[in-house]
Order: C-alpha cells, then sequence, then structure tokens
C-alpha cells in the first residue's frame, strides 16, 4: 500500500486517530435519549412566529423605489429636467430636485436653443418658470419616440420634437439645427436664459 509521503508511525497515528473519532460518534449515537424535568422554555405561538419572519423580511427586503408623485409646476423657477417619459400632449419631467412635473406642449413658450461652451442647450418658459435640458445630462430615453444609436442624433431627434410638438419654428436657435446651421452661443447659463425670458 502506497504511504503517500507519510512514515508508518505517521500513517498509523491517522488511521488510530480516525477509527477514535468513528467510536466515539457510534457510542454518542447508541445512548438513550435524555427527558430533563428542568421546565422547557415556553414557545411562541405560530401566530407570533409568522409576524416575526414577516418582521425579518420586511427589514432584509430593499423598499421598492416609489414614482415621484406629479406636481403642478411651480412658477417662478429655473428647473433643469433630468429624465421624463413622452405623453401624447405631454412631457412628463423628472427635475433636477426629484420632482415630477407635467408639461403640457400646448402651454410652453418660447421655445430656444443655446449653447454655452460645449453645453448644448433647449429652454422654454412653462407656467411662469423656465424648465432646460442639456445634452451633457439629459436622459432622452422614454422622450425620444425612436431612440438612435447615437446620442447627437437622439439630442437632434429630441429638439426637432419639442419644436413640432410647441410650434416654434420662428426662434433662431431651433431653425439652426433644423436647417444645419450655427446653435447661437452665450457666455453663460443665465445669459441665455435672460434671453429667453424676453421672447
Amino acid at each position: 500500500m502506497p504511504n503517500y509521503g507519510f512514515d508508518n508511525d505517521e500513517l498509523a497515528k491517522l488511521f488510530a486517530d480516525a477509527g477514535a473519532a468513528v467510536n466515539k460518534a457510534k457510542v454518542a449515537s447508541s445512548k438513550p435519549l435524555e427527558i430533563s424535568n428542568e421546565p422547557m422554555e415556553e414557545s411562541k405561538p405560530a401566530a407570533d412566529l409568522l409576524s416575526d419572519a414577516d418582521k425579518l423580511f420586511a427589514a432584509a427586503a430593499p423598499a421598492e423605489k416609489k414614482a415621484a408623485p406629479v406636481t403642478g409646476a411651480p412658477s417662478g423657477k429655473t428647473m433643469q429636467i433630468m429624465s421624463g417619459t413622452l405623453e401624447d400632449d405631454s412631457l412628463l419631467v423628472n427635475i433636477m430636485d426629484g420632482a415630477s412635473v407635467k408639461v403640457l406642449f400646448s402651454s410652453i413658450k418660447s421655445l430656444a436653443l443655446g449653447r454655452v461652451d460645449a453645453e448644448q442647450i433647449i429652454a422654454w418658459v412653462y407656467s411662469g418658470s423656465l424648465y432646460f435640458v442639456s445634452d451633457k445630462s439629459i436622459n432622452l430615453k422614454g422622450m425620444v419616440p425612436k431612440m438612435a444609436f447615437s446620442a447627437p442624433e437622439n439630442w437632434r431627434a429630441f429638439l426637432v420634437l419639442m419644436t413640432e410638438k410647441t410650434s416654434l419654428n420662428s426662434e433662431k436657435g431651433i431653425q439652426a439645427v433644423l436647417t444645419g446651421g450655427l446653435i447661437p452661443k452665450y457666455n453663460t447659463r443665465d445669459d441665455f436664459f435672460t434671453y429667453l425670458r424676453t421672447l
């Protein structure tokens, strides 16, 4: 029989230890069951156990992410749109603070397009507030009917959609993107927003 790198003495000791462990297990299993006269700990009713399990499950389960409630459009603020959903007559937009606002296309005023450094912005006035979308941060999924593989294509599709929905083809920035011309450049976002509020 091969020794697998062990001396005969080491093998004998291993077999003796293994045999002792087996004998100990046999003796333990053959002992009669000892019955204690001490009172048993009172067990909880099944209903209590179930409620404890429910509590543990509720604590361990991740909280469901609830959709932000749709709020009315606040007046006089400037709000960045982060994502949204296209509906027949409106956009349901999620703004920077996590709230959702329903923007009716028919009530959009002063739709304009501008550029600040490398950032392109489309903005409009709705219910007294200024809403804007930046192509550096906006998630257009859900707001463009047919998503393309290219971000610039999706951005252009969104601009065309907004232009068609609001029927504001006269603003020079919108005309620029539709005809392939230059988008008006502004020094800061505030400069662009000031211009837009004067339309």
